[in-house]
């Protein structure tokens, strides 16, 4: 883990290495799967299926690995250090994505 900077969050934020991606993403995949057996189960709708509850272990994962509780399950995929570009030269926040060419906090471009 590295607290990083999330341009979604707009905040310094705990980013997973990819061993702790994996486990997050161990527990999504199962967490989705239960979403979809409980709506199967019982013929229900999005909006009528306990989601929260569903979810949890996701975030308690999260939590495990970080501190940080109750952030959004799917928010939470996005906090991923290999899925970042390098910092930037200029302001020092990492790139949206590895192949990034612009800044997207100070507008600094990348060299090629």
């Amino acid at each position: 883990m590295k607290i990083q900077y999330c341009w979604r969050c707009d905040a310094e934020v705990p980013m997973l290495d990819e061993s702790e991606y994996e486990q997050v993403r161990a527990a999504y995949e199962s967490c989705l799967r239960s979403v979809k057996k409980y709506r199967e189960r019982h013929n229900a709708p999005l909006e009528d299926t306990p989601l929260a509850e569903l979810w949890r272990p996701v975030q308690q994962v999260y939590a495990r690995l970080t501190d940080v509780v109750g952030l959004d399950p799917e928010h939470i995929l996005k906090h991923r250090i290999s899925a970042l570009g390098p910092p930037c030269v200029k302001c020092g926040r990492p790139l949206r994505t590895p192949q990034a060419r612009k800044c997207a906090s100070c507008g600094h471009s990348r060299a090629a």
